[in-house]
Order: C-alpha cells, then sequence, then structure tokens
C-alpha cells in the first residue's frame, strides 16, 4: 500500500485540476439516488481532497457527521485546506479502519474502490462499521470499461486498478455479508450499491 500511499500524496496538490467539467453535477445527480437523510453518519472512503463533502453536507445538514478516510496525508491535508472543520480526517487505510463497530449510516467510495488492495476485507470492514440497515455505495462518473481503462494507461501502481466485473462485484458483497446488492454500469456512471442486512 506504500506505493499508493506515495503515488497519491505526489498528486494531491494537482488533484482538483484534473477533476473533468461536469463532474461535481453528475456526482450530486447520483447523490440524489441514494435518498440520504438529514442527521446521518457517513464515511467517505478514500475522500481525497474532499471533493464530496460540500454535497454530502447540503444532504445531512448540520446534525449530521462527515468522517474522510484516505491513505494519503497529501490528500487530506488539502481537504482540511479546502474544507476547514467539515470533516473528522482520519489517515488510515479501507482494509483496517480505525473506528468502532457500527458507527456510520453510510459508506460512499467515490473513485477509490479499484485502489484497494484487499477489496474483500476492505467489504468486510465497511460492514463492520455501519450501522444495522446501513448502505454501501461505490460510485464513478465514468463507466466501469472507462475508469478500467483509464487507469490501464497510467504508469506506476494504480496500473493494474480495476472494477471487477458484475458477479464478482455482487460475490464479493455477499462473502462480506450484505444483502440488497445493485450493479449499475452506464455510459457515464458506476454505481454499486448493497445494505447491511
Amino acid at each position: 500500500m506504500s506505493e499508493h500511499r506515495k503515488f497519491f500524496d505526489s498528486m494531491a496538490g494537482s488533484w482538483d485540476g484534473m477533476i473533468p467539467p461536469g463532474e461535481t453535477g453528475r456526482l450530486d445527480k447520483i447523490l440524489d439516488s441514494m435518498n440520504i437523510m438529514p442527521g446521518e453518519s457517513v464515511l467517505d472512503a478514500g475522500c481525497g481532497t474532499g471533493i464530496l463533502f460540500p454535497l454530502i453536507r447540503k444532504r445531512i445538514g448540520e446534525k449530521g457527521k462527515i468522517t474522510g478516510l484516505d491513505i494519503s496525508p497529501g490528500m487530506l491535508k488539502k481537504a482540511e485546506k479546502k474544507f476547514p472543520g467539515e470533516a473528522e480526517l482520519i489517515e488510515g487505510d479501507a482494509e483496517s479502519i480505525p473506528v468502532e463497530d457500527g458507527v456510520f449510516d453510510r459508506v460512499i467510495c467515490f473513485s477509490s474502490f479499484p485502489h484497494f488492495k484487499d477489496r474483500e476485507r476492505a467489504l468486510k470492514e465497511f460492514y463492520r462499521v455501519l450501522k444495522e440497515n446501513g448502505t454501501l455505495h461505490i460510485i464513478h462518473t465514468s463507466s466501469r470499461e472507462d475508469i478500467n481503462k483509464l487507469h490501464a494507461a497510467i504508469e506506476g501502481p494504480v496500473k493494474n486498478d480495476r472494477i471487477p466485473d458484475d458477479d464478482t462485484m455482487n460475490n464479493i458483497f455477499l462473502s462480506a455479508g450484505f444483502g440488497e446488492v445493485s450493479v449499475i454500469n452506464l455510459n457515464n456512471s458506476y454505481q454499486a450499491s448493497a445494505r447491511k442486512v
């Protein structure tokens, strides 16, 4: 994981400049479909520079709580600078989340899931930290095919990071204990979700 940490640290300063035009609008529509409620506690897993923070906040209100988790201290530093005090920031990886069991209503992974080294373990951790009936969302603003092609074209530690096919995703959700699995791969977005049952 240290190679991924170094890679994302090196990208932290220029990360926001690589956000495609219209991405925030597409994210807003995806989050609209999640039915996020006021007062929820949300883990943004692989939060990067915090692009989701204001979108989550407008849905959960002041009584809700955002926790941002990322392996890159550089990304977290940028997130704190952009959105001071908006979220509790935790440096760590998704395979060993340093929080108690059952504390989040929702876990959202935006553009981060392919980079988890042990995806099965990460999903089990998400299951652990979710409350009963809590929901996990894995989202991208491009299709699985486009994301996989993008990573394949990048030299370095993310070159082999992929979104698995639908059957594999379904199986790892189920093996982690989740139910109500949904995988939707469209031309301009990818959404996989499941509920802790």
